[in-house]
């Protein structure tokens, strides 16, 4: 039960199916058509790659609890399932190229991992990533995703949103510190706890009216919000010090008083639009 492992058949899963953890790789071949399941593995200690696997529609994990390694899903023309009810640690997560993915079933709701990264699929929901901590987060054109709610509470390196769905609701109800934030083409973004942003927070091309953060006391870098055609008001009552403002080209803002405490601005200030005050 180590080393790497190729699956190409079902015979294939079966076999590996015997062990409770694997240590090493597991790969999906590229010529692989059987629905596979891996039935009662429970834990790989390695990688599980499936890449540029054209005719392969579904895989499961009705025991799989943990992956160290990377969970892999790249170039996956057809692939509709994907089940692992138990699933609740994986080391990252980088999916990209699903075009027929509209849902995963990870019951239990895996709540470790390092990153996720999820591009161009069809999942029209992200539920069972219940993930409280995490150093990258990037969720970016997946067109049928209407909303995005994760239970964070820190984000270590980079959290980034955009190119989903312009009508996609965005949020982090307990994410509290933040290193960097990009969100954009979003219609709204909720973010009530959030405290600290230790590097920057841009927000452009997004469709929401209003934002409002009543936690937030200090970002390191640069506050950017350009190109928000519907904003009208922004409010971050209890903000004390940016490392740099910029509110730019969002057309129909016509007043920037919604930072009450602001008392430190380290670098530029740079505001253009029509403001009456």
């Amino acid at each position: 039960c180590n080393g790497t492992t190729t699956i190409q058949k079902q015979d294939d899963a079966t076999a590996l199916a015997s062990c409770t953890t694997f240590t090493g790789d597991v790969t999906i071949a590229t010529g692989v058509t059987d629905q596979i399941d891996v039935g009662d593995l429970q834990r790989v200690n390695g990688d599980f790659v499936v890449t540029n696997v054209s005719l392969f529609s579904s895989l499961g994990g009705p025991s799989q609890e943990k992956i160290d390694g990377k969970c892999v899903m790249n170039e996956v023309q057809v692939l509709t399932t994907l089940s692992f009810p138990d699933l609740t640690n994986v080391g990252d997560i980088e999916w990209n190229a699903l075009p027929n993915l509209q849902q995963f079933i990870f019951t239990a709701g895996i709540n470790l991992v390092t990153g996720v990264r999820i591009q161009y699929s069809e999942l029209d929901s992200l539920d069972g990533l219940n993930i409280k901590v995490a150093d990258t987060v990037l969720i970016a054109n997946n067109r049928y995703l209407n909303n995005i709610s994760i239970p964070l509470t820190n984000i270590g390196s980079s959290l980034t949103i955009e190119a989903n769905n312009p009508a996609v609701n965005i949020s982090f109800p307990s994410l509290q510190w933040a290193s960097n934030i990009t969100i954009r083409n979003a219609s709204s973004i909720d973010m009530p706890s959030l405290n600290y942003v230790d590097d920057s927070w841009g927000i452009s091309c997004c469709d929401m009216e209003d934002l409002t953060v009543n936690t937030l006391s200090v970002i390191k870098g640069a506050l950017e919000m350009h190109s928000n055609t519907y904003l009208r008001k922004v409010s971050m009552p209890n903000i004390l010090s940016v490392g740099s403002l910029a509110i730019q080209n969002n057309t129909v803002i016509e007043s920037i008083n919604g930072f009450g405490q602001l008392g430190t601005v380290n670098g530029t200030i740079e505001f253009d639009g029509d403001f009456n005050k």
